[in-house]
């Protein structure tokens, strides 16, 4: 190629951090096959339920993680089922959930001119609400986080409140992350570090799915630079929550699982 003197070339070198790729490929992968695994526990829950209809369950008692019969023994779904009481305790669990997540978005730290989203404790609050709470819940409490933050009360990300905020979106993606992460931790998917990272991954892509659409809308972005602002300064802290909530979530069923065999 010839190049003449009133050109420029520009010439683009490849990343320097070899190691860095490594990690991001075998993150990539990790979650890939927590996904694959999920799909396959949601399969085998369907089953189960169907072969749980057709035993009978004779005078149930109370019993830490679940109830127990003459027959057999109906596990909880999800940690927040250890908890006794009914609508108490789900209205109660709800609200923390909530005030969870609000507290968690006070941990906020400012990155403009890279992104006007800042990076929040949020996202893991979120996810953790969702696997402990259950579907119904981890959603209801989403919906009242994002209800009472419309309303005016400061606890969006940085003691935020309102509707004229060009993160709202992810704030509505909160509700269906929470309620995903919610069905599948309903269906064992936060009992194994492997189910419980493609858990959190594939609740994460919830959040964004709705959060990025709604930046590029508000803050006039094309779809590119919407994920370069939206989605890449986030990513390494996302791979942080993954495997702190891969660290927790299983080892709080070891715990649960160790109670109840030391009561049997």
């Amino acid at each position: 190629m010839t190049v003449r003197p009133s050109e420029t070339v520009v010439v683009r070198r490849p990343c320097g951090c070899p190691g860095f790729l490594v990690i991001c490929r075998a993150a990539l992968v990790t979650a890939w096959a927590g996904c694959v695994t999920n799909l396959a526990v949601v399969a085998d829950h369907s089953a189960g339920r169907r072969a749980d209809r057709q035993r009978t369950v004779d005078r149930p008692e109370p019993l830490i993680g679940g109830y127990v019969s003459d027959t057999y023994a109906v596990p909880p779904r999800v940690l927040a089922d250890l908890v006794p009481g009914a609508l108490a305790r789900d209205a109660v669990l709800v609200g923390l959930g909530a005030a969870l997540t609000g507290g968690a978005a006070q941990v906020a730290v400012s990155i403009e001119p890279i992104s006007p989203v800042p990076l929040t404790g949020q996202t893991l609050a979120v996810l953790l609400v969702g696997a402990v709470l259950g579907p119904a819940r981890g959603a209801a409490s989403m919906v009242l986080y994002l209800a009472a933050g419309l309303a005016g009360l400061p606890w969006f990300a940085d003691g935020a409140s309102g509707a004229a905020l060009v993160s709202l979106g992810y704030v509505i993606g909160f509700v269906v992350a929470g309620a995903v992460v919610g069905e599948l931790a309903r269906r064992g998917g936060d009992r194994t570090p492997l189910r419980t990272a493609g858990t959190m991954v594939i609740g994460n892509l919830c959040v964004y799915a709705f959060g990025v659409p709604y930046l590029a809308v508000a803050a006039h972005l094309s779809p590119a630079k919407a994920l370069d602002a939206g989605v890449v300064p986030f990513l390494a802290g996302d791979a942080l929550k993954v495997l702190l909530a891969t660290a927790l979530l299983p080892a709080a069923w070891a715990v649960v699982r160790r109670v109840r065999d030391d009561k049997r």
